[in-house]
């Protein structure tokens, strides 16, 4: 039963990730497409997600 669950929990942290993946690309879609003044708050969000990362 234990390893049941840890595959389960493994698979739904896998999914997490990938939507994790791909909302971060998309939010950097967006702030790739607003004006140049925007461009520091996309700088600070590299720099935290950089960190975030193992």
């Amino acid at each position: 039963k234990f390893m049941v669950a840890s595959d389960q929990v493994m698979n739904r942290m896998n999914e997490l990730g990938k939507r994790i993946d791909t909302l971060e690309t998309n939010i950097g879609d967006v702030i790739s497409h607003l004006p140049i003044e925007e461009s520091t708050t996309q700088t600070n969000i590299t720099k935290q997600q950089q960190q975030k990362k193992p």
